[in-house]
């Protein structure tokens, strides 16, 4: 009927390392994106579309780089402007205390 095929024993995949990581980026590459972000002053997603890769791929190239992470700057919560009140009231008064001892 059909034919018997012998399974191949299943051979685990080996996940890639920094330096897998770092080959498969050609120098000139690196080198592009470098001068595209510091001396064009170009956006990470700019450079990547440009170059038709990975914003990823940019943005691992620049933290090799010593560059800090990318991502958006922390904005401020609604409750920002409470948060002394907050945490003053959340603080044990000293009749609190007494009250709890007896």
């Amino acid at each position: 009927m059909g034919s018997c095929a012998v399974a191949e024993p299943l051979v685990p995949l080996r996940t890639a390392t920094e330096e897998d990581l770092a080959v498969a980026i050609p120098p000139e590459l690196e080198a592009q994106i470098l001068r595209y972000y510091h001396v064009e002053k170009w956006r990470v997603g700019t450079i990547a579309r440009q170059l038709g890769v990975h914003h990823g791929t940019v943005a691992r190239v620049l933290s090799q780089a010593g560059l800090p992470a990318l991502g958006q700057p922390a904005r401020p919560s609604k409750i920002d402007p409470y948060l002394p009140f907050v945490r003053q009231s959340s603080r044990p008064s000293s009749a609190f205390e007494r009250r709890g001892a007896r």
